[in-house]
């Protein structure tokens, strides 16, 4: 999710029926003749049927300055789904204009939507690079029982309305799925939304894109400056440290920050193969764990109705404080090659536990991961579904 500052009880979420049909896509969408091939290429995707919807209508203003800085040929994209029925929006300096209008409603939440909203643009616009931007709220790499359902991202009430209430979500392994499929790679994947900067969705989708940027922890409801991060995209010498970079110093006045990473998702592989030796060595189940002073983006974690959140650790804070010297040293060397790139204001406000949240520099790695305990059953249970679970030995330490 993405809070608002001064009203944290907003987001107090209910689970309840998307309430919609699920929309019946074209085979064969189109727009008549098919547009030259560009070099890069960005998409907003805004899943914004829910509380954020005004929200929307804000970034879609930064997204207009921002392609005023842009050459003619950079090619922008919006899929929006507010209040009003989806649409595909393009926008190029001094003009924005629909290229795609749904006559009915549908639940952009649903991987269909995803699926074919892309398909759509790399049909009709072709372009050898691709960025992607997922825009709702988000819990990350949640899952739970099909009655009672986690979000990953994605909120769409079926109502038009401001209402937070919906079921139909995108889990991380549809998204990734949707992904491999497309014709080019994405190059960086940014989430604009809560805490999906975790070890366990990167993992998921280290084969959908080279570079996941995102935030381990809650962010403001204006989420990034748009207007700021297009031309960066577009900027063949820009880095994704440089992206989070532009996006905390937008908050660098703010009352509330932002926490934010880069994940190199080349490395993962390697990195989830010499974490599970530590894994095995410091977390077997038998050995049993508090974590209660360790650096999180939750603390405490949290249970709202049939919601539980966990308390998403810091990743290099778990490993800092359990590993040995030297094994800490051997193992902080990969990490850094899979997240070059951290940056983060001083603080945090968490509309979940309703308060401000101090970053612990020396500790701070930006990147979250879940640490299974005795007495965690159900989300012990939705863990064991993810790929990192197996990957990084916890299935042998008898989780």
């Amino acid at each position: 999710m993405r809070h608002f500052l001064f009203l944290p009880l907003f987001f107090l979420l209910f689970l309840a029926s998307c309430e919609k049909e699920k929309f019946v896509w074209p085979q064969q969408p189109g727009v008549g003749e098919t547009a030259d091939t560009v070099e890069r290429t960005v998409v907003v995707y805004m899943m914004a049927e829910n509380s954020l919807n005004d929200f929307s209508n804000s970034d879609e203003s930064e997204i207009k300055r921002g392609v005023e800085l842009l050459s003619d040929d950079s090619r922008v994209f919006a899929f929006i789904d507010d209040k009003h029925n989806p649409r595909i929006m393009q926008y190029t300096p001094g003009e924005a204009i629909a290229v795609k209008e749904y006559e009915d409603d549908f639940c952009s939440s649903d991987t269909a939507a995803l699926k074919n909203a892309l398909q759509f643009l790399l049909v009709n616009y072709p372009t050898k690079h691709l960025d992607l931007v997922l825009w709702s709220h988000g819990d990350g790499w949640l899952r739970g029982e099909s009655s009672l359902p986690q979000r990953s991202i994605g909120v769409d009430n079926g109502k038009n309305s401001y209402s937070d209430r919906s079921t139909d979500v995108l889990e991380i392994e549809e998204i990734a799925t949707v992904l491999d499929e497309l014709p080019v790679k994405v190059d960086r994947l940014l989430f604009d939304a809560c805490f999906m900067q975790s070890v366990e969705v990167a993992y998921a989708l280290r084969n959908s894109a080279s570079w996941i940027i995102a935030s381990p922890a809650e962010i403001p409801a204006d989420g990034a400056p748009y207007d700021k991060l297009l031309p960066l995209f577009f900027d063949t010498q820009a880095t994704a440290g440089d992206i989070i970079n532009e996006y905390v110093a937008a908050y660098s006045n703010e009352a509330s920050g932002v926490v934010l990473s880069a994940i190199n998702t080349a490395h993962l592989e390697e990195f989830a193969a010499a974490t599970s030796v530590f894994v095995s060595k410091y977390f077997p189940k038998d050995k049993k764990r508090a974590y209660i002073d360790v650096f999180s983006y939750l603390p405490g974690g949290k249970r709202s109705g049939s919601k539980i959140y966990p308390c998403y650790y810091d990743f290099n804070a778990i490993m800092k404080k359990y590993l040995a010297a030297d094994e800490y040293t051997e193992w902080k060397h990969l990490f850094d090659e899979v997240v070059p790139f951290a940056s983060a204001s001083d603080c945090w406000y968490s509309a979940i536990i309703y308060r401000m949240l101090s970053v612990a520099r020396d500790l701070c790695g930006a990147v979250s991961l879940y640490m299974p305990q005795n007495g965690n059953s159900e989300l012990n249970a939705a863990f064991s579904s993810t790929e990192w679970y197996g990957a990084a030995g916890w299935k042998s330490a008898g989780w």
